[in-house]
């Protein structure tokens, strides 16, 4: 059995060995056949013959409390942080779920502020910068809180849609809206939604609604089938037409009237 010595501390250890500056030390602990020494040996500085003095003990005991104090916040920090990551996580999966609906594709974009451009889906199709869907006029709001109210819409369908309000509280009218990330999605959603609604608007022959799309286009430099422009070209000359006919037939009643008289 090794030299019994004791730390600091007041822990017994078995001695093994002397070194430069300090020795060769190993815990000791209880067995049924009685104390043994641990195959675990570590250098100290210092061991002394009997436990260190009464004086020593408050020192190392509130050394000892800071260690433990230190410990519990070490592992509540821990524990906040696998909190914090199985929330990620769960956000994650909340959001993977959502955007499998195409109005909640950019829903993580909508809740971060990080889209930049809404692309109206009605009449002749629009896009508007988000920084400039501000409200017409001042309707009674100061400038710095004038944005339009952009609100989430559905029905017992399961049908969900974007829409943006002429004024901030919801007084307005609405209009339905997608959300971009960025311009240039904008302006494919805009071609997508134009080039949809002229499809839709020759197979109903409603060639008189043509133009304010075709005009958004242009503005857009959206390209535009020729047979589009034609079918307008042809409804335009077509009222044209009419109008001369109206014209003439007004023009045969002046006459007809000035004759009788």
């Amino acid at each position: 059995m090794s030299e019994i010595k004791y730390l600091l501390n007041g822990k017994a250890v078995a001695v093994k060995q002397a070194v430069e500056n300090g020795f060769l030390v190993s815990d000791l602990y209880e067995t049924d056949d009685g104390v043994e020494e641990s195959d675990v040996v570590y250098f100290v500085e210092k061991v002394h013959e009997d436990v260190p003095e009464e004086s020593y003990h408050p020192k190392i005991k509130a050394l000892e409390d800071k260690l433990e104090e230190l410990n519990i916040k070490k592992s509540e920090l821990y524990s906040e942080i696998s909190s914090l990551e199985q929330k990620k996580r769960d956000e994650k999966d909340l959001i993977s779920r959502l955007s499998k609906y195409d109005a909640l594709k950019y829903v993580e974009d909508f809740i971060k502020g990080e889209f930049t451009h809404y692309v109206v889906l009605e009449y002749s199709g629009e896009i508007i910068a988000r920084q400039d869907a501000k409200c017409d006029g001042d309707h009674g709001w100061s400038h710095k809180d004038n944005t339009k109210l952009l609100s989430l819409f559905g029905d017992s369908k399961g049908n969900l849609r974007w829409e943006l309000n002429r004024y901030r509280d919801g007084s307005g009218s609405w209009k339905n809206v997608s959300l971009c990330r960025s311009y240039e999605e904008a302006i494919e959603k805009l071609s997508a939604f134009i080039l949809n609604s002229l499809e839709e608007l020759e197979t109903r022959k409603l060639h008189y609604l043509l133009r304010p799309l075709i005009e958004s286009a242009r503005k857009y430099n959206i390209e535009v089938p020729e047979k589009f422009t034609d079918l307008l070209k042809q409804n335009q000359e077509k009222d044209r037409l009419a109008r001369i006919a109206v014209l003439e037939q007004e023009l045969e009643g002046l006459k007809q009237g000035g004759q009788k008289r």
